[in-house]
């Protein structure tokens, strides 16, 4: 189970994820080569495989990052899949600023910023938690 984050070039003037026009095609965050770069100086030590899988172990957590395997190819969203604590928050922040984009994360299902990411980041491990545990994980909206 992971937290996913994923980074696209989503105009400021979307307000709210759901505000993203259906059929809309993110512009380009840069070649394969160009972001494997920035992923470079803002997760030091990532190691990339022959398929072009990033790993990133960070202190106490893991982040998977799919790329293409050609450098050469355009990349249009980075998807972030972490594991784990510590300061994944922050990690997942630094490399979306770092490519001059924006990040939809999957713990509260919205924007990360500087002012949600400790409260997304906290939203999904509590989920996590609950779901290892094997607790009942249930919805909590009213039916009517």
């Amino acid at each position: 189970m992971s937290w996913d984050v994923y980074i696209m070039r989503v105009p400021q003037d979307v307000e709210e994820v759901e505000d993203i026009p259906g059929g809309w095609e993110p512009p380009s965050l840069g070649m394969v080569g160009e972001v494997r770069e920035v992923l470079v100086e803002q997760l030091p030590g990532i190691v990339f495989d022959n398929d072009g899988r990033g790993e990133y172990d960070g202190p106490g957590f893991r982040i998977g990052i799919p790329l293409p395997g050609n450098d050469s190819e355009e990349v249009e969203m980075v998807a972030l899949f972490v594991h784990g604590g510590g300061d994944a928050a922050g990690a997942a922040l630094a490399v979306t600023e770092a490519l001059g984009a924006r990040a939809i994360e999957t713990g509260n299902g919205g924007w990360l910023t500087a002012e949600t990411a400790a409260e997304a980041f906290n939203a999904w491990q509590t989920y996590r938690d609950r779901v290892v545990r094997g607790d009942e994980v249930t919805d909590t909206t009213e039916s009517t």
